[in-house]
């Protein structure tokens, strides 16, 4: 028999969202990592309605490869604007994110050195969100 927090009174209810990516809002050039980001206050949507099962709203970044110029997705500000995650976990009811990077950025085929600077990069970048804020720590 399967029971729920609602089976056992006084026990906190959540709503977790278990699966969220977060992006830095901006990332230096490390050697090795071919993803850019670029915000359309800074440069057009140069790929517009290319990608036809997207729909052309609420688009604010891009990712694209370095090398080739290559769109590699569109972002929406709840992909890296704490803000605007707050402002969607609080329309959706969440409670709790579990969160991580997009996993193209894990890179790695970095070079040791290089990766261990990247990775801490990109925690101290999660750091910024509030509710990691909140907790203190990164696991």
């Amino acid at each position: 028999m399967t029971s729920s927090s609602s089976d056992r009174p006084g026990l906190p209810q959540w709503k977790v969202d278990i699966h969220t990516h977060l992006l830095p809002r901006a990332w230096p050039t490390f050697e090795g990592v071919d993803l850019q980001l670029t915000h359309f206050k800074d440069a057009p949507d140069r790929f517009g309605d290319k990608i036809p099962f997207e729909k052309p709203t609420g688009f604010v970044a891009q990712m694209e490869w370095r090398s080739s110029g290559a769109l590699f997705r569109k972002c929406r500000a709840n992909l890296f604007d704490p803000e605007e995650v707050l402002r969607d976990c609080d329309s959706s009811g969440v409670d709790l994110q579990v969160a991580c990077t997009v996993p193209v950025m894990f890179n790695y085929q970095l070079e040791p050195t290089i990766g261990m600077e990247w990775s801490r990069f990109l925690n101290q970048d999660l750091g910024k969100f509030p509710a990691v804020s909140l907790v203190g720590s990164l696991v």
